[in-house]
Formats: C-alpha cells, sequence, structure tokens
C-alpha cells in the first residue's frame, strides 16, 4: 500500500510539472498579486456590497491549515494534501473547455510555492486568467494593515509556532498528539480534549487529515 501510495504521489507530481513545462514553453506565465493587489481584490467595503469582482478564490492549503485560518469567501478546496489539488481543479466544471475562459481565478498558499504551482498547472491546462498571492499569505498579513484584511483566524505554520496571529506573532495553538490536527486554544476546552491522548477531531478515531491522506470524492464548487 505505501508503494502504491508513493507511486500516485510521483504520477500527480508528473502530471503537476508537464502542465508547467507546457506553460512555460508556450511562454505562458502566471500574474503576481501583490499583497495591495490582493488587499484590493480583498477589500472590506467591496466585498461586503458585491463579493469578489469576477474572481474566483481558491486556499490551495491542506484542509487542516485551513481549519484555523483563510481569507473570507475563499473557496476550500478540502484536499488532505497538496498533490490532492489537480485531481480537484480538474474536477471543477467551471474550469474546463469554454467555461474556463470565462473564469478568472486567484490563489494563495502560506509562502507562495505551492499556489505558484497550482497556478502555472491551471494555465499549462488552458485556463488564460490565473494569478497567485507574491509572497503568500504571510507576506500579506505583513504588509496589509488589519482594518484592510479580510483574513479571518490564524495562518498555520510548519514550525514549532503552529499557528501566528494577523500580527504575526505566535498564538497559543497546539498540535494534537493523536492526530496531529491543530487545536487553537479554544479546542483545548472541547470535552473531547484530553492532553496527549485525543482532540475533538480523533476522539472517535483517527480523521482523514495529517496521518491520513485517503483521497476523498471531488467536490464541483466552481
Amino acid at each position: 500500500k505505501q508503494a502504491s501510495r508513493v507511486v500516485g504521489i510521483e504520477y500527480v507530481q508528473a502530471a503537476v510539472d508537464d502542465a508547467c513545462r507546457n506553460a512555460e514553453q508556450n511562454d505562458i506565465h502566471n500574474t503576481e498579486f501583490f499583497a495591495g493587489d490582493m488587499a484590493a481584490l480583498l477589500n472590506n467595503d467591496f466585498f461586503e456590497a458585491h463579493g469578489y469582482p469576477d474572481v474566483v478564490v481558491v486556499d490551495t492549503r491542506n484542509d487542516y491549515e485551513v481549519a484555523i485560518g483563510t481569507f473570507k469567501g475563499a473557496v476550500n478546496p478540502n484536499i488532505k494534501t497538496f498533490v490532492q489539488l489537480p485531481a480537484w481543479l480538474d474536477a471543477q466544471e467551471g474550469l474546463q473547455g469554454e467555461a474556463a475562459k470565462k473564469t478568472k481565478v486567484a490563489m494563495f498558499c502560506t509562502g507562495g510555492i505551492r499556489c505558484e504551482k497550482s497556478t502555472n498547472y491551471l494555465l499549462g491546462q488552458g485556463v488564460p486568467e490565473v494569478f497567485h498571492l507574491q509572497g503568500g499569505v504571510l507576506k500579506y498579513l505583513e504588509e496589509i494593515p488589519e482594518p484592510e484584511s479580510l483574513w479571518q483566524g490564524e495562518c498555520f505554520v510548519f514550525d514549532e509556532r503552529v499557528g501566528v496571529d494577523r500580527h504575526l506573532q505566535e498564538t497559543d495553538s497546539v498540535l494534537c498528539y493523536n492526530c496531529q490536527m491543530p487545536l487553537l486554544a479554544s479546542d483545548l476546552t472541547h470535552p473531547h480534549y484530553v492532553y496527549e491522548k485525543s482532540c475533538q477531531h480523533c476522539f472517535h478515531g483517527k480523521p482523514l487529515g495529517r496521518g491520513n491522506t485517503k483521497p476523498t470524492p471531488q467536490e464541483n464548487l466552481l
């Protein structure tokens, strides 16, 4: 089973690489959204009145990252690992055929690397207007004042801090000892949280999360 899983990951990565090479060979490049541009796109006042202006904003991070924070109104693909993202993108009707020509997609991730790969993948698949947030969420939080920000919650980081707030300060979030899912400080008062034993995500058995990456059916959201 482990071997087949590795082959599956390599197959998906090869598909991503092929799509990226196709984009490069045809001199197709994604457009970088800088933090200020994303702030304009995610402007509080405009959003309240209109929602995102003709742009689908997609969170390319894993579901456990999204669980503790994301942009208001962003689409969550609900993926367990980044290599599942191409299959999710391929399942979206709004990104296929003629519909894709009318769809603008803006993607973001923690530091800008994953969303750069995913935007190149879409470009290689023939979606013409694709953007990514340069520098990722961390750069956005660094540059955009809180009153202008549409970031909600914390930002998951892959180090001992677990989560940072809008000011990039470490929060009280921790990882569950059993399932490694991130837990907000408020989650530690949940009746299913037992120190070094369980949390609400794994009390009835380990969830499909960090330690269990079995693919889930792809839902069409676009």
